[in-house]
């Protein structure tokens, strides 16, 4: 598997604050993996609003670069860690005798509660996502 997914993408807006929105295509085979990504999604196509040092220009065709270790830790966060999260509070509260009723919303909630500190998480971290100019 290659250490990396690449794409080609297009400026699509340009923003005061050195942000950009790129507009990326689905490939129609990844040539790294076949599973569903962000890059190579269901849709067919995603538009990824990020931070760039580049002096872009609307509809400048640009690489879109997200290493493979990004890749995994993603799937780790968004898929592993939250059933992790859920079997151990499920288990916990089943050996203080709760209700099934209780363990079930309690699990919804830790979930609800993961996924909003995730989303703030994330807001705050530097993307990963790397962009490249494509010589013409």
């Amino acid at each position: 598997m290659s250490d990396r997914f690449e794409n080609v993408g297009e400026v699509v807006k340009l923003y005061s604050n050195g942000y950009v929105d790129l507009l990326v295509h689905q490939l129609s085979a990844c040539s790294s993996c076949h599973a569903s990504c962000s890059m190579a999604g269901d849709n067919s196509e995603k538009i990824f609003h990020l931070k760039t040092d580049l002096t872009l220009n609307v509809g400048e065709k640009v690489r879109v670069i997200i290493d493979n270790t990004t890749v995994k830790r993603s799937a780790f966060l968004a898929y592993m860690l939250p059933v992790l999260l859920v079997v151990v509070i499920a288990l916990i509260l089943q050996s203080l005798n709760l209700s099934d009723i209780s363990i079930a919303f309690s699990s919804l909630a830790t979930l609800l509660i993961y996924f909003v500190v995730l989303k703030l998480y994330l807001r705050r971290s530097d993307s990963n996502i790397k962009i490249e100019k494509i010589d013409v």
